[in-house]
């Protein structure tokens, strides 16, 4: 009897891993285009990003950014050839001006054009009022793209409370697995002192963290 019952509790546990990886899995839908469309797509949509900026030169694929954007398109299109895992989200570290933001804005933008999946775009300094005036869960599940991730305040007061916004979103996206997206120009080292080991641990586990190098794009 006792034997019996641990195998109906095996097979239970093993029903619910089996779905809880489908779940997963579901949560991720693939672009189904070239990578040649993918570019003509992403050169229109990065010139947009700069055109918002009153930025009147057109988006530049080189040296620098070629490969990083070629290894994206395999990420969006679930292919294994990508460098990393498919299953995680995307941390874009570099310096000031390497084209973090317009490369992962411009991927995430046709990413829900071409798909199901609507990354939501939030800037770190505006993510904590938004938390405040949306409530929290809000965000919790949601695919998530934060700009500028580390630059925002560590804390906030909420009628007298100091609270810590975005280290508890990250907390709760980390619980649920959510899809999640970020720029920084910190280091990982520096967003580990800024937001504490903890943070930084689980960050390993739902990054890719990938690092831009070359100059700045501005000053061109």
């Amino acid at each position: 009897m006792e034997k019996q019952s641990i195998i109906t509790v095996m097979r239970q546990l093993q029903a619910e891993k089996l779905k809880v990886e489908d779940e997963m899995k579901n949560r991720r839908t693939a672009i189904t285009v070239s990578y040649e469309q993918f570019i003509e797509l992403f050169y229109i949509q990065a010139n947009i990003c700069l055109r918002k900026r009153n930025e009147m030169h057109d988006f530049v694929i080189d040296k620098d950014n070629k490969d990083l954007i070629e290894d994206l398109y395999f990420y969006f299109s679930l292919n294994q050839r990508f460098s990393g895992s498919l299953y995680k989200g995307i941390l874009l570290t570099g310096s000031y001006g390497v084209g973090k933001s317009i490369i992962l804005m411009s991927c995430s933008k046709i990413c829900t054009c071409l798909t199901n999946k609507n990354i939501t775009i939030v800037h770190s300094l505006n993510l904590a009022q938004f938390i405040n005036e949306k409530d929290i869960g809000y965000y919790v599940q949601r695919p998530l793209l934060i700009d500028d991730l580390g630059k925002e305040s560590i804390s906030m007061k909420v009628f007298g409370t100091e609270i810590r916004p975005i280290v508890e979103l990250l907390t709760q996206r980390y619980d649920n697995g959510a899809w999640t997206f970020a720029t920084s120009n910190n280091s990982p080292k520096s967003l580990a002192d800024f937001y504490g080991e903890t943070i930084n641990e689980r960050m390993k586990t739902m990054f890719n963290i990938i690092e831009i190098e070359g100059p700045s794009r501005r000053e061109q």
